[in-house]
């Protein structure tokens, strides 16, 4: 069975914005293309 599906938005809140990147990189298998104190795209 092929399941495909597509995040167009999300919004969590996190106290360690590195280590949140790094497991939704590897999760979603993204790269994060801009960061900021309080927000990464």
């Amino acid at each position: 069975m092929d399941l495909a599906f597509e995040i167009n938005s999300l919004y969590i809140c996190v106290k360690d914005m590195e280590r949140a990147i790094g497991f939704y990189e590897k999760l979603l298998g993204q790269k994060v293309k801009a960061t900021t104190k309080y927000w990464s795209l």
